[in-house]
């Protein structure tokens, strides 16, 4: 078999090269690229998840953090979200820091900096010690994973990702004859567990597991089966036992809604074509990633009705890699990376089911691992080559560093983009002015900023762009209620309950306006409506701010 060949000669032909400077280096180079990002406040998401966050706030009850959403308020459970680690390693970081945003960061880019190592112990199952070097260090100073290791919630991301990578390098490390040693089916049981808690990602291991037994010519040894399910046993008393506390925690459901926001990702075939539009986007942020964001979105990527060059594009990129797979001579050179790529995009593409998000530069970090393994080995190719077919060594050595320290600048400069919201916002405005959540984004801003007047351009624009998004037309409707638009607000509450119904922020927020306005049955309605779906808390709030109005006259 061409894998087992392959994998034979890259065990063996350098010796024990590399020593321990290499994964020093990867260490440093991740810490140098990545320091400027220690001094981020918080921003985006850090200040619903960590910063406002209850759960994050009280370390003295883990029972609570396992048994929490990973989303706080009323729509936790159609966020569909449970990563009590990830919650735990907040709180953990939040009581030791003191609430302060360096020790996040500094967790983050440590985790970072451990990826990076680990991705070279990965390669060096499959390749020289060289090309694996090159290969971690790309993966180490890629810009796409700026928005996971400098935004602080990044950190479940480049947590799970490292027990992932963990349990694949042990599996790979295994003797290449024979039975597993023992224990290692219950350590590589442990880092899936670990890395489910902390995001639901890590779903896709087995499939990296079988990938790599593949790519070394495992499957072919008499004793494979026997090892195989050795560990498949375990690991599927995992995904049992995590489904078992996700379906409990989210309230009899597995996926809650993620589509919510997102309505035309509930029709297949609009989710089929919106996620073949983006897979251009996936090849241009791994090889070109000099144009980054934070708000992929309507106005710039979705929702996609017809068929369009992107799609077709999109569809001739994942039927590449499929093929690829398949080929049995491509592997391990090329089928690696296509089967890593496709094992861990799937989870957050659209194409089986939907993801809540278009596409998001941070669920890209465990998919870009498949670049670096394609550049190990295609840099293993052309180096065997050098001076005859390619090109001399000194040449592609310059191509290389060139591309490293590009990358590595881009970096750089890119950190400081997360460092707080109203920078985030400005640079998101810049990088998409067309994008639906970059005015969004700003409508927000300038509110908080008290500039109604810039606020509500931002607002009206936005809501030009795209009009179903049920979280929007209820945050538009709370700003045109303090602005004192009751009718406009009661328009965009409507649109807001009509998009989904019996939402528990829409039903709050239409009967706050029905009290603004007066009409102390309707709000009656809504408060009944909270008390029936088992938001009592909003209720409440609810009925005292009816009280308060009754008190003073205004109904």
């Amino acid at each position: 078999m061409a894998g087992g060949r392959y994998a034979h000669v890259t065990r063996s032909d350098e010796g024990r090269g590399g020593g321990w400077w290499a994964p020093l280096l990867l260490a440093a180079a991740g810490i140098v690229v990545y320091g400027n990002s220690l001094w981020n406040g918080f921003a985006l998401d850090d200040l619903i998840v960590m910063v406002d966050n209850p759960a994050v706030h009280n370390l003295s009850d883990p029972l609570r953090i396992l048994l929490t959403p990973y989303w706080p308020g009323a729509d936790a459970l159609a966020k569909g979200a449970y990563r009590p680690l990830a919650i735990f390693l907040y709180a953990l970081e939040w009581r030791i820091g003191g609430g302060e945003a360096f020790l996040f960061h500094l967790t983050n880019v440590l985790l970072h900096a451990l990826a990076s190592i680990l991705v070279y112990a990965l390669a060096r199952k499959l390749m020289g010690w060289r090309e694996a070097a090159v290969a971690a260090l790309l993966f180490t100073v890629h810009p796409v994973h700026v928005e996971a290791v400098a935004n602080g919630v990044g950190q479940a991301e480049v947590a799970s990702a490292c027990f992932v990578l963990m349990a694949v390098v042990l599996w790979a490390g295994r003797p290449p004859e024979g039975h597993a040693p023992r224990g290692l089916s219950f350590l590589i049981a442990v880092f899936f567990l670990a890395g489910l808690l902390l995001k639901e990602n890590a779903i896709v291991l087995p499939a990296l597991l079988l990938a790599i037994d593949i790519a070394q010519g495992r499957t072919v040894c008499r004793h494979y089966v026997p090892s195989a399910v050795k560990l498949a046993v375990p690991l599927l008393g995992v995904a049992i036992v995590y489904l078992a506390l996700r379906y409990i925690v989210l309230g009899g459901s597995l996926a809650g809604d993620a589509a919510y926001e997102y309505g035309f990702l509930r029709d297949p075939a609009g989710r089929l074509l919106t996620a073949l539009s983006v897979w251009p986007q996936y090849l241009r942020l791994l090889l070109f990633p000099f144009h980054l964001s934070a708000t992929y979105g309507p106005g710039t990527n979705g929702p996609v009705e017809t068929v369009t060059p992107a799609v077709i594009a999109g569809t001739l990129l994942v039927l590449s890699a499929v093929a690829t797979v398949l080929i049995r001579s491509a592997w391990p050179a090329v089928a690696l990376g296509s089967a890593w790529f496709l094992a861990t995009i799937l989870p957050v593409s659209n194409l089986v089911f939907p993801a809540g998000i278009i596409l998001a530069e941070r669920t890209l970090y465990l998919p870009s691992v498949a670049l670096a393994l394609w550049a190990g080995f295609g840099l293993r190719w052309a180096s065997s080559r050098s001076g005859s077919l390619v090109m001399p060594r000194t040449i592609l050595g310059g191509i290389v560093a060139a591309i490293l320290i590009a990358f590595s600048i881009r970096v750089v400069l890119r950190n400081p983009v997360w460092s707080s919201n109203e920078v985030l916002f400005d640079m998101s405005s810049r990088d998409d002015p067309g994008s639906f959540r970059a005015h969004w984004a700003q409508a927000l801003r300038f509110w908080q900023e008290g500039n109604p007047d810039r606020s509500l351009h931002h607002w009206k624009r936005a809501y030009e762009i795209y009009q179903g998004s049920p979280t929007f037309s209820t945050a538009y409707a709370s700003f045109l209620l303090e602005t004192r638009a009751l009718d406009q607000a009661g328009e965009m509450a409507d649109r807001a309950l009509e998009l989904r119904p019996n939402a528990p922020n829409g039903l709050f927020w239409q009967g706050q306006i029905e009290i603004a306005r007066g009409r102390r049955s309707q709000a009656i309605e809504c408060i009944n409506a909270l008390k029936q779906l088992g938001y009592s808390g909003l209720a409440r709030e609810l009925e005292a701010k009816l009280r308060r109005a009754a008190d003073s006259k205004d109904l």
